[in-house]
């Protein structure tokens, strides 16, 4: 193997909606994390490994930064830290439209950090040139060390670029992974984070951020995949919320899901959902450790 081979892990960074795991699975060419319009969509650390000839680029994305309100919010910012100490290079992502970032938290996190930094302008498409002009000089501002570049996770734009600024960054060093491994999450994970992904994009208030999916079976036959999965809640009332009128949302819950699954597994499912109540499983020490909300 070439001596000048370049490996190294890239931390994701930003606050919630700017676009992280859409930017992550754009480079990528394949969906490794959940998207939806709404905070919190990540929770765990989710590893995904980008191929070249010549690099390989190990990203992880991270949840976004917030103000822990609860005990499953301060193991998710935990995630971010641990990201943090284990990184050869941390790549900030920021919605480049929006005037109502949180400097203070941002820089909080990224202080922890010694190692390289590269600011991701993102959704450059949608302002004006003299616009990101000025958050360009902001940001440089704020971070004069770092490297700053444009682009457009939705469009596609100088993400090709901003792999080649990342390269530059990296160290000498042979791979670490398979060339054709993509990620170190299981099936069944994905599976959970597109459940959970539909029922983010169903259902409003605190429903989404108060549920947690088990898959409690996982079979493959030949002509189908058969799937049975629990969603955990926290109240009695946010299960009948999720159930429906005569089961009306949980069946649509399920065809949603269903079609999901079927596209990333390459396979007819048959999929079984149902719901039980773990009071305030979000404070669980025991609960959350139990499903893997731990270093």
């Amino acid at each position: 193997m070439d001596k000048q081979f370049k490996s190294g892990l890239v931390n994701i960074i930003g606050l919630p909606n700017a676009g992280k795991s859409t930017l992550l699975n754009a480079i990528i060419g394949q969906k490794i994390s959940a998207v939806t319009h709404k905070a919190q969509t990540t929770r765990h650390r989710i590893k995904a490994i980008f191929n070249e000839e010549q690099s390989q680029i190990i990203f992880y994305d991270t949840p976004g930064l917030i103000k822990p309100a609860y005990l499953l919010q301060e193991k998710m910012m935990d995630f971010v830290r641990e990201a943090l100490k284990d990184t050869d290079l941390n790549l900030l992502i920021v919605d480049a439209s929006s005037t109502k970032e949180d400097y203070q938290l941002i820089d909080a996190f990224i202080s922890l950090s010694s190692k390289p930094l590269i600011i991701a302008l993102n959704k450059s498409d949608k302002i004006a040139s003299d616009v990101l002009d000025k958050q360009y000089d902001n940001w440089k501002a704020k971070y004069p060390k770092a490297g700053i570049i444009a682009v457009s996770a939705k469009n596609g734009t100088n993400l090709h670029a901003l792999i080649e600024v990342i390269k530059v960054a990296l160290p000498i060093h042979p791979p670490y992974y398979d060339t054709d491994e993509l990620t170190d999450r299981s099936t069944r994970f994905f599976i959970q984070e597109l459940i959970r992904e539909q029922i983010l994009l169903m259902f409003h208030e605190e429903i989404p951020y108060a549920v947690h999916i088990i898959v409690d079976e996982f079979k493959e036959k030949e002509t189908i995949t058969v799937i049975k999965a629990t969603v955990i809640v926290e109240r009695e009332t946010q299960k009948g919320i999720l159930l429906g009128h005569k089961g009306s949302s949980i069946r649509e819950l399920g065809i949603r899901c269903r079609k999901q699954i079927e596209d990333f597994v390459q396979q007819k499912v048959f999929l079984e959902l149902s719901i039980k109540v773990r009071k305030d499983w979000r404070n669980s020490e025991q609960e959350l450790n139990r499903w893997g909300y731990k270093q």
